[in-house]
C-alpha cells in the first residue's frame, strides 16, 4: 500500500512540474507577501488639501505652517477661490479644503476663541475621518495659550451621514465585476486546449483578432447584464444615491470588463490547464484589489506601488463609479480615468491576441 500511495505521490509532484503550478506555489505567496507589506498601511498619510486664507494673518500663518509641516498633507496651491472647491472635489484633485475667514486673528485676540471650516470629502469615509483628526491635531499650535479656543466648522460633502456603505459599495461593483470575470475568460481557451476544440476553431476562417474578440464580448455582455441587477440592488436596496449620469457608468464597466477579460484571455493562453488558469488569474485579481484604494488608501502609495495603483483599472474604476454615485460627476471631470482605462483596454487587447497568434501561429 505505501508503495502505491508512494507512486502516486510521485506521479503528482510531476504533474505540478509538468504544469508549473509549483512556481505560483512558492513565488506567488512570497511576492505577495512583500507586496502587502509594504503597500497594506492603515495610517493615511499625503492627503491632498486646499486652504484659502481670507484673513491672511499671524495666526492663520501659523495654522498653514503646522498643516504643512504635520507630515499628512500635500497642499493644493490651485484653490484659490470658493468656486472652484466643487470642481476640484469632483475631479479627486483634494480631499479637503480649509477656509481660513476674515477677521480670525481678531477674533482671537478679543473673544479668545474663533472658528475655521474645513469642507470634507465624504465619498471616502476612511480619507474623510483622518483629514478631519489631522486638520483638529493642527489647531493645537493656536491654543498654546489655554484661553485661546479654535474650533472646527465641519461640512461633510456627498456623504453628509457618514454611511460607510455608501463608501464600499462602489468598490464592491469593481471587485465582483473583477473576481467573477477574469477567471471565466481564464479557463476559456485552455479549456478548448485540454477538449482539443481549439484545434477545429483554428481552421476556421476566424482570425486570431476576432477569436480573443468575439470571447471578451461574449462574457462582457453576459456581465454587463448581471452589472445591472447590482446597480438596481445598490440603489433600491441600499439606497446608495445616484447623482451622476447612468451612461458615465456604464462606459467605466465597459471598460473595465474588456481589461479585467481581456486580463482573463491572456492567464488562458499562457496556462496549461484549468487548474493553472484559475490561480494564476487570483494572482492577479489580489494585487489588483490591493492597489486600488478599495481596502488601503491609495494616498498612502508612494514610488513603484503609486505607479501599479495608477495603471490598475480597479483603481480609475472605483474612483469613476464613487464620483459618479456621490459627487454627480461627468464624463469631464472623470476624463483621465476614462483615458488611462482606454489606454489599458487596448494594450490588454492587443497583448492577448499577439500571444494568442504566437502559441497557435
Amino acid at each position: 500500500m505505501i508503495k502505491r500511495i508512494a507512486a502516486l505521490v510521485t506521479k503528482e509532484f510531476l504533474e505540478i512540474k509538468r504544469t508549473k503550478l509549483i512556481v505560483l506555489v512558492f513565488a506567488a505567496p512570497l511576492l505577495q507577501l512583500i507586496v502587502f507589506g509594504y503597500a497594506a498601511v492603515l495610517d493615511v498619510k499625503n492627503l491632498d488639501l486646499a486652504i484659502i486664507d481670507r484673513d491672511n494673518s499671524y495666526s492663520s500663518r501659523r495654522f498653514i505652517m503646522a498643516v504643512q509641516n504635520s507630515g499628512y498633507f500635500s497642499i493644493n496651491n490651485e484653490v484659490v477661490r470658493e468656486r472652484d472647491i466643487d470642481y476640484f472635489f469632483k475631479k479627486g484633485k483634494i480631499c479637503g479644503c480649509v477656509v481660513i475667514p476674515r477677521n480670525f486673528e481678531e477674533k482671537l485676540l478679543k473673544e479668545k476663541q474663533s472658528s475655521i471650516q474645513v469642507l470634507i470629502d465624504g465619498s471616502n469615509s476612511v480619507v474623510a475621518s483622518a483629514c478631519m483628526s489631522y486638520i483638529g491635531s493642527c489647531c493645537g499650535v493656536l491654543s498654546e495659550n489655554s484661553n485661546i479656543k479654535t474650533s472646527l466648522e465641519v461640512r461633510s460633502l456627498y456623504n453628509a451621514s457618514g454611511n460607510n456603505q455608501y463608501f464600499f459599495l462602489p468598490g464592491l461593483l469593481g471587485m465582483i465585476i473583477l473576481v467573477l470575470g477574469m477567471p471565466l475568460t481564464a479557463v476559456s481557451i485552455v479549456k478548448e486546449k485540454e477538449l482539443g476544440a481549439l484545434e477545429q476553431l483554428q481552421v476556421t476562417p476566424l482570425s486570431s483578432y476576432e477569436i480573443v474578440l468575439g470571447k471578451i464580448i461574449s462574457y462582457l455582455a453576459l456581465i454587463l447584464i448581471s452589472f445591472s441587477f447590482m446597480l438596481l440592488v445598490c440603489v433600491y436596496w441600499f439606497k446608495l444615491p445616484f447623482r451622476g449620469n447612468i451612461g458615465v457608468l456604464y462606459l467605466a464597466a465597459f471598460f473595465y470588463l474588456f481589461v479585467s477579460l481581456g486580463m482573463g484571455i491572456f492567464v488562458s493562453i499562457v496556462s496549461e490547464t484549468q487548474q493553472q488558469a484559475i490561480l494564476t488569474s487570483f494572482c492577479f485579481i489580489l494585487p489588483m484589489m490591493l492597489f486600488s484604494g478599495f481596502i488601503f488608501p491609495v494616498e498612502n502609495m508612494r514610488g513603484i506601488f503609486r505607479v501599479l495603483a495608477y495603471i490598475n483599472p480597479f483603481t480609475h474604476f472605483l474612483r469613476i463609479t464613487r464620483s459618479a454615485f456621490l459627487k454627480g460627476s461627468g464624463f469631464g471631470e472623470l476624463s483621465e480615468d476614462f483615458l488611462v482605462m482606454m489606454v489599458i483596454s487596448a494594450i490588454t487587447f492587443l497583448s492577448s491576441v499577439k500571444l494568442f497568434s504566437k502559441r497557435t501561429g
